[in-house]
């Protein structure tokens, strides 16, 4: 009995949430308060229908942000966890609500009341105006549910449950940040060297090394990306500084609406490929990824880094915002990362003053998003690189001057300790195929080839060893490799050694062995 419900137990330890994003007009909260819908996906993987008799939860959020901008609001509020908004919130079904086996069902959305407090008033409205985070926490929660038989007699069980950091409003910024990062090796490292650069518009590389990234002298759409496409589906960091250069502001007549953007972007389009209109992501094709920093003319004017997909930059089509961008006074340099962890699906930004990332404080942007529903073509390679923008009424002269200092683009290092065959001590022909499986270093499968490998045979017993031809290996491009072996007459215990040409990485891995199989005689 024991192991039958512990058996349950772990099926519902696997619960998803979604809540509603109904809190949008923050004001309306100041008279009317606010709803936060929640529904609870349940799963059965067995053959038999379960049915779920309750739901019983507390509700808190969590603001990880605080209120950036409570003087514009009227107040001011710090980062906080467990802000309690409900407790014993409660679904009971009016009528039976049956999960079939082997499938999953959500539950109708069950109302959580937001009360009207000033601190909890100040965090919405922050929340929604400026979309900073705010999250939602399901504590204490309990579901019953139960094992129908053939005369409607139930086995229940109360099984407790925790859920936290889901998104309430806007974007789904609210994710954790992942357990593990795997480590990564750099695959492009410099100060600018031209015959590795495809430039457009008024990008040019300096005698300096520098790449300026805007000329300063009008409108302008420029881009600049490597001559080498990279993986976007597996682990990759970029990382780079940026300084701006300014000597004044003289707009055009009728204002000056944009002073400049600029940012990384990723794209499937072509090298050549550059942004309309007048900012520096509009334009780009239905593959594509923007990360964009705002440079208003007006230093008094907030300015942000936002994420956009498909080149889509109107208002609301941003996956995420951050406020808290310090950008850069005239003659400053920034350190800017943006960084993506292909196992979680989650992406990273952070930006700094200085030359060097500072990796003690919070990343200014957390969002889950899997980039295989962006990069859907070419096993998910794209080209990577810059994009910048001056708009039509802006400076005059225009003065907005951005210079990248240096660039290092890096992709995810296989490790041949955690690297494995799939037929690891499985007993195979004289010769045949085997699959290797290269993975990262917390564990997880690569998603994307590149690895250039030498693999060895050895047979201690026999005193034999086979070296496997590079024409023999072929990369799936999907962390896969497939190789071709014969071993001739020895029959016995064979070893898979390996080692990479390529690595990139800090430290030489050497030759490894990564598996073995039999030959029967």
């Amino acid at each position: 009995c024991d192991e039958f419900y512990n058996e349950f137990s772990s099926i519902y330890s696997d619960i998803s949430v979604d809540t509603g994003n109904t809190v949008w007009n923050s004001l309306d909260v100041l008279w009317n308060g606010a709803t936060v819908f929640l529904s609870v996906e349940i799963c059965n993987v067995f053959p038999f229908d379960l049915q779920a008799t309750r739901i019983v939860a507390d509700a808190a959020f969590d603001d990880p942000d605080g209120c950036q901008f409570g003087s514009f609001l009227g107040g001011n509020f710090d980062p906080k966890d467990d802000v309690i908004i409900a407790t014993g919130v409660s679904w009971y079904p009016e009528t039976p609500f049956m999960i079939p086996g082997g499938e999953c069902k959500k539950t109708p959305s069950i109302p959580i009341d937001v009360p009207v407090t000033t601190e909890i008033v100040y965090r919405i409205a922050d929340e929604a105006v400026y979309k900073s985070r705010l999250c939602l926490s399901i504590k204490n929660m309990v579901l019953d549910a139960g094992i129908v038989g053939p005369s409607n007699e139930a086995f229940s069980w109360t099984q407790p449950l925790d859920l936290s950091k889901i998104s309430v409003i806007g974007t789904n910024d609210c994710v954790a940040a992942p357990d593990c990062n795997n480590e990564i090796s750099p695959k492009v490292q410099q100060n600018f060297q031209s015959n590795l650069w495809q430039l457009n518009g008024q990008i040019q590389i300096q005698d300096s090394g520098n790449m300026r990234l805007t000329k300063g002298d009008g409108q302008e759409q420029n881009s600049a990306f490597l001559l080498q496409k990279y993986s976007m589906t597996d682990d990759w960091t970029v990382d780079a500084t940026i300084q701006h250069s300014s000597s004044g502001r003289s707009c055009w007549t009728g204002g000056c609406s944009n002073w400049g953007s600029f940012g990384f972007v990723f794209q499937q389009d072509s090298q050549t490929k550059k942004g309309t209109g007048d900012y520096a992501f509009s334009g780009y094709g239905a593959e594509s990824l923007g990360v964009i920093f705002d440079e208003p003319w007006n230093p008094t004017t907030t300015k942000s880094a936002k994420i956009f997909k498909g080149g889509n930059v109107a208002d609301g089509s941003e996956l995420s915002t951050s406020w808290d961008v310090d950008l850069l006074d005239s003659g400053a340099v920034n350190a800017f990362r943006v960084s993506y962890n292909a196992y979680s699906k989650v992406l990273q930004m952070w930006c700094n003053p200085g030359s060097d990332i500072d990796l003690n404080v919070l990343p200014k942007i957390t969002l889950q998003i899997d980039l295989n529903t962006i990069f859907t073509k070419e096993s998910g390679y794209a080209w990577v690189g810059f994009s910048s923008a001056i708009g039509s009424a802006t400076i005059r002269p225009s003065s907005s001057v951005f210079k990248a200092k240096s660039y290092k683009f890096s992709g995810v290092r296989t490790v041949l300790s955690k690297t494995q065959i799939e037929e690891d001590g499985l007993v195979l022909g004289k010769q045949g195929t085997f699959v290797v499986d290269a993975r990262a270093s917390c564990g997880t499968y690569r998603f994307s080839g590149g690895d250039l490998w030498e693999f060895k045979l050895k047979n201690p017993v026999a005193g034999t060893e086979v070296s496997i031809p590079d024409s023999n290996v072929v990369d799936m491009n999907t962390g896969q490799y497939t190789v071709s072996y014969n071993v001739g007459s020895v029959s016995g215990s064979w070893q898979v050694w390996a080692k990479l040409t390529n690595d990139g990485g800090s430290t030489d891995q050497g030759e490894v062995k990564i598996g073995d199989f039999v030959v029967s005689a």
